[in-house]
């Protein structure tokens, strides 16, 4: 129980013991929650909003999310249109994969040249 008067600020509210792994009941906090997931156009007609004049806290709460996301969308989408912000997202994806295939190809190229020079086959 919490000392300071429930709704504080520094009061954390902690989920009931319960017999699980970790002995609390997580699921309590939400489990369910689905992570909600915008289209570039939802996230680039909120940009607009902010870059409007709108409140970002206004906005956060008419979307759904917290002004930080507002924010954060602000950073990676602002002056973005629809299409640019497909774009962006394409080339992100691109450039995943492509890492992961060098790092593929530099766990290889290492493995090779550890047997090349335990065998003794230097040039």
């Amino acid at each position: 129980m919490c000392p300071i008067p429930s709704g504080s600020p520094g009061c954390v509210d902690v989920p009931p013991k319960n017999s699980t792994k970790t002995g609390y009941d997580w699921d309590v906090l939400g489990e369910d929650m689905k992570k909600n997931r915008f289209t570039e156009e939802q996230i680039i007609a909120a940009v607009k909003q902010l870059e409007a004049g709108r409140n970002a806290a206004e906005v956060g709460k008419e979307v759904g999310v917290s002004k930080h996301t507002i924010y954060a969308w602000n950073k990676k989408y602002g002056g973005l249109n629809s299409d640019d912000a497909k774009r962006l997202r394409h080339l992100e994806e691109e450039n995943r994969r492509l890492k992961t295939v060098v790092a593929d190809l530099t766990l290889d190229r290492e493995a090779l040249k550890a047997v090349i020079s335990k065998n003794g086959w230097s040039s």
